[in-house]
């Protein structure tokens, strides 16, 4: 069974000022579309729609070539559901949902079996949707950053990464 590992490896963030943004269609049948923005904003504070086009323009674009790059066979068929589950249009792509849980008290090693996506998701995953997102990752020193439990469901205990 393959299963996907996030990380606690540390990058730093885009500056706001390097926000990306995408274009959404105006919701009422308008001729303009509105500027989806992160910066100054949180990601939780856009609608479901902007989120949405956020996604679909600017995360998946940059994530799927990764995931496909790391192993083309596994993730021939990237999609919402890779990360989202399932059934993420059911639970509102809710996150975390349907990604391989880990356990806070005993996370798996860079040089063990798993090493290999343990460097992926550290390395490139985690560093690269914190960008995205414009949060600075998850640090021992800033565990308020993005990282593994932001994706990934956690087993017992509370959250360490």
């Amino acid at each position: 069974m393959t299963f996907l590992l996030a990380s606690c490896g540390g990058s730093t963030a885009t500056p706001e000022s390097e926000a990306t943004a995408t274009t959404v269609p105006p919701a009422s049948g308008g001729e303009q579309g509105a500027s989806v923005s992160l910066a100054g904003r949180d990601f939780d504070s856009l609608t479901q729609e902007e989120k949405g086009h956020f996604m679909a323009e600017v995360v998946m674009p940059a994530m799927k070539p990764m995931f496909q790059q790391f192993d083309g066979e596994e993730f021939a068929n990237f999609s919402c559901t890779t990360c989202h589950g399932a059934n993420a249009e059911e639970v509102g792509f809710h996150m975390p949902n349907g990604v391989h849980p880990l356990d806070p008290a005993n996370m798996p090693s860079m040089d063990g079996a798993d090493g290999r996506w343990m460097h992926f998701m550290s390395e490139q995953v985690k560093p690269k949707m914190a960008e995205l997102l414009h949060e600075e990752p998850w640090t021992p020193a800033n565990q308020q950053g993005f990282g593994c439990f932001h994706c990934h469901g956690m087993i017992g205990g509370a959250a360490a990464h």
